[in-house]
């Protein structure tokens, strides 16, 4: 069960086919729109845009694949978004999967119990 639930726009049953605004600090691929790199630090200042991005993402899609490589800094909140994420994706039929994640985001799900998740996500990548 899932702790957090983040898209609300679904609750109207409707998707948009829209561009999400690029939050300060992220890179969003210009190749998909269901592609998100993450910031170098994935923290509480950086959580509530991509957050932001991360909803518009599943309006579109409820298949997420985010880019970990660059993550030097990440706290709980930034690893609760990650986990609200694929739930939200999952409960639409999709999923998240994680390309690429550095040393250090590895090391915050190990450091929290949830390293079987990044395992996980991963593995989807192929």
């Amino acid at each position: 069960m899932c702790a957090l639930y983040l898209l609300q726009v679904e609750k109207q049953g409707r998707r948009r086919q829209s561009q999400w605004p690029v939050p300060r600090g992220l890179r969003l691929t210009s190749t998909d729109a269901k592609t998100l790199e993450l910031p170098g630090t994935l923290d509480i200042r950086t959580v509530p845009e991509l957050k932001e991005s991360l909803v518009a993402m599943l309006a579109v899609s409820p298949d997420l694949r985010v880019i970990g490589s660059d993550v030097a800094i990440a706290t709980t909140p930034g690893l609760q978004l990650l986990m609200s994420a694929a739930c939200s994706a999952e409960k639409q039929g999709g999923s998240l999967v994680l390309v690429d994640p550095s040393q250090t985001l590895q090391a915050a799900f190990t450091d929290i119990g949830c390293s079987s998740l990044i395992t996980d996500w991963s593995k989807a990548d192929g």
